[in-house]
């Protein structure tokens, strides 16, 4: 009864504040004309297109309240500041536990709030990612996602610890996994992932036609089960039998959201060790299907073990070549199964030098991507509120978004130039820091179509990059936008196969 009497209070609040209002901001300045009319989205080949066959890459940052009620946390001076910034995604987490709190009700208060936040959202030109997000399956692990009833460890003794140790060496969670991957029976007499099913399909019935909405993510950072400890020790290179039921999950949990929205795009992750560099062999191929990962360095970890603990970039030998390889792998991955791509998350940690390689390496790999995080909180954290302001954004979400209460340097390295929808088929994009040189180039040709001069080209200039202004050279093309706009628009010139930009700043 308090949870309810909680989110309906923030409901009010959310409505109070205007989450449902349309392009309105209550910030000074006017936000740049990012697109509204992108979705339904599609994909063609490692592409996410819009409605016209455009590419969409977007850049975001991500968003997910880990502790009940686990409502969205977001506010309208937030989506503000990052559609000035020109971040166009938000990973938004929701938590199951607070989706289907017992068998088969669902919450429908809990799924307007996601909705409310995701008009908020979309008013500004910002689409949502909606994850189902589960981390180390449930508080009976210092973790979150699955509700009470789902939870099965037949007996073995929790050896539970307030930090990331419990996916690496606790028996009970990796068994709590295991009958969720062997559809283990709910109280009801129903599969626990069934009724995991069930929901992301209620969830996906009831966001159906709105247009804010980028996708459903079926399930962050899926662990393996029991055979955890076999994995670990010789799986770096796949571990096929641990995955198997993650390739049957994400079957199942594709054609149940695509019969509830068949015009929604679902995004599939990797399991956990992924993230460090072990290969997933777990597969979803299908239309309409996005292949996300995460690469961290794996010394991050060592910060929630409460371990000695130096930045990415300045470990021995730095991080950036194991970087390197999880991004490439990933990618190559994506290529081989036919899926599209997307970096749904990276860069949890302070340090910008790490944080700046990895987006230069996702502008060499043309990779949209998704920033860890705006704020960030963990029950598996340091500390008893879980609170590690190393990896957001903002400082004190609860402080206007505006000086010192954000991160300055790590915006100066996230905030670049990059191509926000491309009328055509890009070939390569880079941004020269020292230079401020920003270069684009692609072919007419759409992915899923031919070439349409008729279509725009969008690219994200920033002011926080280009204070001064910027030119823009443009071959194979002209700018349809008035000079200095932080949304370049560019149109093919007829009969033009090919376009290259070369932006370059003002003195």
């Amino acid at each position: 009864m308090l949870r309810r009497t909680l989110r309906a209070l923030a409901l009010a609040a959310l409505s109070a504040l205007g989450t449902l209002a349309g392009p309105h901001t209550a910030s000074a300045a006017p936000l740049p004309a990012l697109s509204r009319d992108l979705s339904p989205f599609d994909t063609a080949g490692r592409w996410i297109l819009d409605r016209q066959g455009r590419v969409v890459i977007s850049h975001g940052l991500n968003s997910t309240n880990k502790f009940a009620p686990y409502l969205p946390m977001l506010r309208p001076e937030d989506a503000d500041t990052m559609a000035t910034e020109g971040f166009t995604n938000v990973r938004l987490g929701f938590q199951w536990s607070a989706l289907e709190p017992q068998p088969g009700q669902y919450d429908e208060q809990y799924i307007e709030s996601l909705r409310q936040a995701v008009r908020m959202l979309h008013g500004r030109g910002i689409y949502t990612l909606l994850v189902n997000m589960v981390g180390n399956y449930s508080v009976d692990f210092a973790g979150h996602g699955a509700p009470p009833w789902a939870v099965f460890t037949d007996g073995i003794p929790n050896k539970s610890s307030n930090d990331y140790a419990n996916a690496l060496s606790n028996p009970a969670l990796w068994r709590a996994y295991e009958n969720f991957w062997k559809n283990r029976a709910a109280p009801d007499g129903t599969g626990i992932q069934d009724h995991y099913a069930r929901a992301m399909a209620h969830l996906a019935a009831r966001l159906r036609g709105e247009p804010g909405v980028l996708g459903l993510d079926l399930m962050n950072e899926p662990q393996w089960g029991d055979l955890t400890p076999f994995c670990m020790a010789f799986g770096f290179f796949g571990c096929a039998q641990a995955d198997a039921p993650i390739t049957t999950f994400n079957q199942r949990l594709e054609a149940a959201i695509h019969a509830a929205d068949p015009q929604r795009l679902v995004f599939f992750e990797p399991h956990y060790l992924s993230d460090g560099g072990f290969a997933s062999v777990a597969q979803l191929k299908a239309p309409r299907t996005v292949y996300s990962f995460h690469p961290y360095c794996p010394t991050m970890i060592l910060r929630q073990l409460s371990l000695p603990y130096v930045p990415p970039s300045r470990t021995l030998g730095g991080c950036s070549a194991l970087e390197d390889y999880i991004m490439n792998m990933q990618v190559n991955k994506a290529l081989r199964d036919g899926n599209a791509v997307m970096m749904n998350e990276f860069g949890a940690t302070e340090d910008v030098t790490d944080i700046g390689h990895m987006v230069a390496v996702a502008d060499k790999l043309m990779l949209p991507w998704t920033h860890w995080a705006w704020w960030a909180q963990d029950p598996a954290g340091q500390g008893d509120d879980g609170k590690r302001p190393w990896e957001g954004v903002i400082v004190d979400p609860t402080l206007p978004p505006v000086g010192d209460n954000l991160v300055q340097g790590k915006l100066d390295v996230l905030v670049r130039p990059h191509p926000l929808v491309v009328a055509g088929t890009p070939t390569a994009w880079r941004f020269d820091v020292p230079t401020r040189t920003f270069t684009l180039s692609y072919q007419t040709k759409r992915p899923a179509a031919a070439a349409d001069p008729s279509l725009v080209t969008e690219v994200f200039v920033p002011v926080r990059q280009y204070p001064h202004g910027y030119t823009a050279s443009i071959q194979g093309g002209m700018q349809v936008s008035a000079a200095n706009e932080p949304v370049l628009r560019i149109k093919a010139t007829p009969g033009a196969t090919a376009v290259l930009l070369k932006v370059m700043p003002r003195p």
